[in-house]
């Protein structure tokens, strides 16, 4: 209850900041990209984030960047990166994507995994452990069979797997009393399924499926740019895929959120030129861009789900943290949506879309949507 109310009153005592992003069109060997300011010491009108906030600073930049100006390039670094297969879920981890996905409370979520478990279509669900035992390795034609029989729309999908591959998901030392939650074996006939149990169904089996893909490949590419007669550097990044990989059937929340491969302001889909350090080109136009903080995202009950689990994260006591962090959080994988459930039963938190709030039942003179004569 505690982590929804506070959450909600940072989101109503969030002020909205603005910012700006610098930009400038270059061309060097006949090839154009943007490239954005860099904040560092020469660029004055920093806050304690390092975002730009001053107006006049923004004037004063573009005003020296009218004229198109000789640059050179300071230093372009190209790596290739690759990123394995997301491993199979946990309980918390399927709510969370269930939440995420169709709007399911963790609640019935873990009824949904109950009823495909007791169909036998999917393993234990009261578990959080997202690993495999080694030994059922062997059973993966078995089960990817078993996918395609039981969601045909799967079938290019299995049928694109190659079950060489074997990933770091199959691991005794980190398998717990009970693995991921997976499809088992036996098949199913999708038309007794409901629309829910295919969803959830779904979500797990292309889980499993994606650790028989390859990994998705990428160049990721920075470029360094400094502008003749003028104290700045400005920098330009792109993300260039060579090999989509496990990304044709499965997606990964944690890859959405890295900062790597979030555009962020950062042009990072922009394919940048093969450019040699210290090649000389041009600066063409620049202007900004104006952006604003926002609030952190209400909780929905994914969310909260992950935040029960990983409570240590928001304790701010050195000691308490590590203490915390070596435990379960806030109950367990099987009881963590039976406490969410109780507290709405109580009337302490409720669901306004996919987002739970907290009420005045569980802080008194308080609503996360107004501001009470009496808030304080």
């Amino acid at each position: 209850m505690k982590l929804v109310v506070d959450r909600d009153r940072e989101i109503l005592r969030f002020r909205p900041k603005t910012f700006y992003v610098i930009r400038v069109l270059f061309e060097f060997d006949g090839k154009q990209f943007y490239a954005d300011l860099v904040n560092d010491e020469h660029v004055p009108g920093l806050d304690s984030e390092e975002r730009l906030v001053s107006a006049e600073t923004v004037k004063t930049i573009l005003t020296a960047l009218q004229d198109n100006h000789d640059a050179t390039v300071l230093e372009r670094k190209s790596e290739l990166k690759n990123r394995k297969p997301p491993l199979c879920f946990s309980l918390s981890d399927v709510q969370s994507a269930a939440s995420s996905a169709f709007g399911y409370s963790a609640e019935e979520t873990l009824e949904i995994c109950q009823s495909l478990y007791e169909k036998k279509l999917t393993t234990y669900p009261r578990t959080d452990c997202n690993y495999l035992p080694e030994s059922q390795y062997a059973d993966a034609p078995a089960v990817l069979g078993a996918i395609a029989r039981t969601l045909p729309e799967l079938s290019d999908a299995v049928s694109n797997a190659d079950t060489s591959i074997r990933t770091k998901l199959w691991n005794d030392e980190k398998t717990t009393a009970h693995h991921a939650i997976i499809p088992t074996m036996s098949s199913g006939n999708a038309s007794e399924l409901s629309y829910k149990e295919k969803n959830i169904y779904r979500l797990a089996a292309l889980r499993y499926v994606a650790n028989f893909y390859p990994d998705f490949v990428y160049n990721q590419t920075v470029i360094a740019v400094a502008v003749d007669g003028l104290p700045y550097t400005f920098k330009a990044s792109g993300r260039t895929t060579k090999s989509e990989g496990w990304r044709r059937v499965a997606s990964d929340k944690s890859e959405e959120n890295d900062p790597k491969s979030a555009d962020n302001g950062k042009n990072v889909s922009q394919a940048l030129p093969e450019v040699e350090n210290g090649v000389k080109g041009k600066s063409l136009k620049a202007g900004f861009v104006s952006q604003t903080t926002t609030p952190p995202a209400r909780f929905t009950e994914g969310t909260l789900i992950k935040a029960m689990e990983n409570i240590y994260k928001y304790i701010e006591d050195p000691e308490l943290n590590k203490f915390l962090k070596d435990g379960d959080g806030i109950g367990t994988s099987a009881t963590r949506a039976g406490i969410i459930s109780e507290l709405k039963k109580r009337k302490f938190l409720e669901v306004k879309g996919k987002a739970i709030v907290s009420t005045e039942v569980a802080a008194p003179c308080w609503t996360p949507y107004r501001r009470s004569s009496s808030h304080r």
